[in-house]
C-alpha cells in the first residue's frame, strides 16, 4: 500500500511537470500520537513542454512518444522524444521533418520551458514507378512488389509505441 501511495504521488508530480521528481520509499516515524509515514521528496525544477508547428499529429499523439510512460525526465530523454517523434512523421511521408528545440528559464521561479519547434516540411510520396525494359514481368507486379517492400522496411525500422502510434 505505501508503495502505491509513493508511486501516487511521484505521478502527481509528473503531471504538475515536475519531470525530474524523485520521492524516495516510505519511512515510518514512530511518535508519542502514533506512527507518521513520511516520503522524502525531491520535486526539482518545473519543466513545461510545449510543442509548435505540428499539424499532423495532436500533441495527445505526440506525448506518447515520449520515452517514459509516466513522463518522467531522465538524461537523454529529449533526444530520444525527438527521434520518434522524427521516426513517426519520416514513417507517414514527412522525412524532412525537423525539430528545434528552445529551452528557457521562467525569472524568478524554479521553471523552465522546454520549447520544441516542429517544421514538418513537404509530404513525400512515391506516386508512379516506371520501368524501362521489364519485360515478361507485368508492370503493375513490379510496382506492387516495391511498394509492398519498402512498406515492410519502414515498418521493420519501427520500435513498437511508433507501430502503436501509427496505427492509432
Amino acid at each position: 500500500r505505501l508503495e502505491e501511495d509513493r508511486m501516487r504521488l511521484l505521478k502527481t508530480l509528473h503531471d504538475h511537470d515536475f519531470r525530474s521528481a524523485r520521492v524516495e520509499q516510505a519511512r515510518i516515524i514512530s511518535g508519542t500520537q502514533g506512527d507518521i509515514v513520511h516520503f522524502d521528496v525531491n520535486a526539482g525544477i518545473r519543466i513545461r513542454i510545449e510543442l509548435r508547428g505540428n499539424t499532423l499529429f495532436s500533441k495527445a499523439q505526440i506525448f506518447s512518444l515520449w520515452p517514459d510512460e509516466s513522463l518522467s525526465l531522465s538524461n537523454g530523454d529529449f533526444d530520444r522524444f525527438e527521434r520518434q517523434i522524427k521516426e513517426a512523421y519520416s514513417l507517414v511521408g514527412y522525412p524532412r521533418v525537423k525539430i528545434t528545440r528552445v529551452t528557457r528559464s521562467i525569472p524568478n521561479s524554479t521553471s523552465e520551458i522546454v520549447s520544441l519547434q516542429i517544421q514538418e516540411g513537404p509530404h513525400i510520396a512515391i506516386e508512379h514507378l516506371f520501368f524501362d525494359g521489364a519485360i515478361g514481368i507485368p508492370t503493375k507486379i513490379l510496382q506492387d512488389n516495391i511498394r509492398n517492400m519498402l512498406h515492410d522496411a519502414a515498418r521493420n525500422r519501427m520500435t513498437p509505441r511508433i507501430s502503436q502510434f501509427i496505427d492509432s
